[in-house]
């Protein structure tokens, strides 16, 4: 078991604010579900980011750096967005470009399985349809969309940490930490930002073995369907970490990159610990706000 306190950077609350305001009426306010008492030694709420359009927390961002880029005019809305194939930004900004009725490209690599109607095929590796994405952009005007590099990363941080102001409204202000996933490294971050001065933001790291295990219970035991990713974080809750009496801890399930067809059972479980009581968690959750 890892957890490690995350630095936000250059990005702010306020910044995490504006990006709020800008997104409120175009991202879904994913509910807070309450876990049942007994099955932890304190009061632990699961935040279903997974439901979020195209499946988690990166449209967030993505929304926040193309609305800002309209507002500041800084690419022209009719060349629309341009990206590189990578499942999670890939989707997300496919989203994000028919919500905000803008064009979108994407170049892929061969390899890729992706979505033939958006998607324009490049030889050779992603980086090279990186470097043809970023070509596309500059040639046309549109807004170049790479998900978590320099040239955004505090866009993607401060869209992802409404995430945070979210939680803090759901709670009434009631929360203690929040437990996000090791590679989710932009949505801790932005959390931090939010929340910093209230809670305490911790980075769950779990071996994959476990991840898999909290993954097929998730969706056998309270079918929520999510990733690898995202199961991490509940792992990380089960395998060890001890919370103090009374403690209000808020686990983000981060993203849904998955099917429930593709949630299969661990061939061998691991022996991991699971609070006060081994008996099996009930399916039924209630919800906190939507």
């Amino acid at each position: 078991m890892v957890a490690t306190v995350i630095a936000t950077g250059m990005v702010t609350r306020n910044d995490v604010e504006a990006a709020a305001a800008r997104t409120r009426n175009v991202v879904r306010h994913t509910p807070l579900t309450l876990v049942e008492s007994g099955v932890f030694p304190a009061t632990v709420m699961l935040k279903l980011e997974q439901l979020q359009h195209a499946g988690g927390y990166p449209v967030r961002g993505v929304f926040n750096q193309v609305i800002a880029g309209l507002e500041r005019r800084t690419f022209d809305p009719d060349a629309g967005l341009v990206a590189a194939y990578t499942p999670a930004v890939a989707a997300a900004v496919v989203h994000v470009a028919r919500r905000l009725d803008l064009p979108v490209t994407v170049f892929a690599p061969a390899s890729a399985e992706a979505n033939a109607s958006t998607t324009l095929t490049v030889d050779g590796t992603l980086a090279d349809a990186q470097l043809e994405a970023e070509r596309h952009a500059l040639a046309t005007g549109g807004l170049h969309c790479p998900g978590l590099s320099p040239e955004c990363w505090a866009q993607m941080v401060a869209g992802a940490g409404t995430v945070g102001l979210e939680l803090w409204t759901q709670t009434l202000g009631q929360l203690d930490t929040v437990v996000v996933p090791e590679r989710a490294t932009a949505l801790t971050a932005g959390i931090t930002a939010a929340l910093a001065s209230h809670v305490r933001v911790v980075e769950a790291v779990s071996s994959p073995e476990l991840c898999a295990v909290a993954r097929h219970d998730l969706w056998e035991e309270r079918r929520i369907a999510v990733d690898d990713v995202a199961a991490c974080a509940y792992a990380y809750l089960r395998e060890g970490y001890r919370p103090s009496v009374g403690e209000r801890v808020a686990v983000v399930l981060s993203s849904a990159d998955t099917a429930p067809s593709l949630i299969v059972r661990p061939t061998s479980e691991p022996t991991s610990e699971v609070g006060p009581t081994s008996e099996p968690i009930a399916p039924t959750l209630s919800v906190l706000s939507a």
